[in-house]
């Protein structure tokens, strides 16, 4: 694990134990912690993504064309944001709308795929 892993994982345990101790005194502010570091720690997350980005583009070069990439990158970020939106909307309570947000990012991901099908089914066609 990298040294910047540890550095997030800190971040989020000592928000946990302040989070648990502002609960035990009463504090409304546990849930704006709460949204905040769930906020900033997706956020060191969602930069730490850079080598995968890197690795895509470099398949883009070797051998796939770079619509294919650029299209599996789009679908690795709305999965990611989807993922991080619905989980604040848990963590703030509305369960219900986090679920609605997964289901929009599901049907966006099979949108956004429809034209690697595409190729795919052309593909098989014209080798048989």
């Amino acid at each position: 694990m990298s040294e910047y892993l540890f550095k997030v994982f800190g971040v989020a345990l000592i928000a946990a134990m302040m989070i648990t101790l502002f609960r035990k005194w009463g504090s409304d502010f546990a849930t704006l912690l709460k949204v905040a570091a769930g906020a900033l720690v997706a956020a060191a997350c969602v930069s730490g993504i850079a080598p995968i980005v890197e690795y895509m583009r470099s398949l883009g070069e070797a051998s796939l064309p770079w619509e294919t990439v650029e299209g599996m990158l789009r679908i690795l970020a709305v999965a990611m944001v989807t993922h991080i939106c619905a989980t604040i909307c848990r963590d703030c309570g509305e369960s219900t709308l986090g679920g609605y947000l997964e289901l929009g990012g599901k049907v966006e991901i099979i949108a956004l795929t429809l034209p690697m099908i595409k190729e795919i089914v052309e593909v098989t066609v014209g080798i048989l």
